[in-house]
């Protein structure tokens, strides 16, 4: 917090603080998302595997956008991609191993025929940075399909819009592993991790992996989730949400 000072000539001589200078403009959460040029160690060491989306200081939530090297890179964002897999709700941020990205949301205009989880990555959206924006706590994309993402975070929550196209055949996904339900205008459920081991501090310090549950709570505010579902391979597809 930076607070300026200015001291003015009065009758009766005093401080009058001029206005606090709000550095949140000055923040680009895309910085360390894009390959030092200078680094040849590698796809997961050559960037800070950090992401652009939308995260509350100490948040419970990280909502952010996975792109085609998500499963190489630690914060399931690499700038050079052009297409992005889905949404998920966690990220990891910073060096380390590749974990989180629990439970990802997919926005889609494709007529679904078949499981989802078969070939989840046939849903990947190409899209162009020049479609994209982020500050801190928001994120914004516009697919060349022309579905259009938003994404906000509180402390305990994060609220998504997605905007399809007019007569377009609108679907969203959400990937799962355990338990999902639809009652009324909520889907809940919950998706168990595996955080994986890895030396920390000293290299004689290692810590064992862990399993992770995930617990979510997703409501679409105005009208009834549909009551139509497929839930196969633990993916559920839920139409027109």
């Amino acid at each position: 917090m930076v607070f300026v000072f200015s001291v003015v000539a009065l009758a009766s001589s005093g401080l009058i603080p001029a206005q606090e200078l709000s550095l949140t403009p000055f923040v680009n959460p895309f910085i360390g998302t894009d390959p030092n040029s200078f680094s040849k160690a590698g796809i997961a060491f050559d960037t800070g595997n950090v992401f652009p989306g939308a995260v509350c200081p100490r948040g419970m939530l990280a909502w952010s956008p996975d792109t085609t090297h998500q499963d190489k890179i630690a914060g399931g964002y690499w700038y050079p991609d052009d297409k992005i897999y889905d949404f998920s709700l966690t990220h990891f941020s910073g060096r380390g191993v590749c974990c989180l990205k629990d439970i990802p949301f997919m926005p889609v205009i494709k007529v679904i025929s078949s499981s989802p989880g078969t070939n989840w990555g046939q849903f990947a959206a190409r899209f162009s940075h020049a479609n994209e924006s982020a500050a801190p706590g928001f994120y914004r994309v516009k697919f060349d399909n022309h579905i259009e993402t938003e994404l906000t975070a509180t402390p305990r929550s994060g609220m998504a819009r997605f905007a399809f196209p007019e007569k377009s055949s609108a679907t969203l996904l959400i990937r799962v592993d355990s338990s999902v339900s639809i009652a009324g205008d909520e889907v809940t459920g919950y998706h168990v991790g595996r955080v994986p081991g890895g030396f920390t501090g000293s290299v004689t310090q290692f810590i064992s992996p862990r399993n992770l549950t995930v617990r979510f709570k997703a409501r679409k505010p105005g009208r009834p989730m549909p009551s139509t579902i497929q839930q196969t391979r633990k993916i559920i597809r839920a139409e027109r949400f």
